[in-house]
This record gives C-alpha cells, structure tokens and sequence, in this order.
C-alpha cells in the first residue's frame, strides 16, 4: 500500500516523483518506511 503522505510530500512534484523511483530501487521491502524517511530528509535539507 502507498502512504498518505506520498500525495503531501512534494504534491507530486518532479523531484518527489525521481525520489520514489530511486527509494523502490535502493530497498523496496521497507519502501514505506524508507519512503517517510527519505521525504522528512529532504524537508529538512
């Protein structure tokens, strides 16, 4: 299942979007748990 906050990231942005093809290839057993990581990493940063 996809989470929530996928939609509310980057709203669909193009950056969010290279992001999520890039996390599926690094882990895609915890992609939901790496996915909310990577996305608090890239606010932050």
């Amino acid at each position: 299942g996809h989470l929530p906050m996928r939609g509310g990231c980057f709203l669909g942005s193009a950056t969010f979007v290279r992001t999520t093809v890039r996390w599926s290839a690094e882990d895609q057993v915890n992609g939901a748990q790496w996915l909310g990581f990577r996305c608090v990493k890239l606010i932050e940063r």
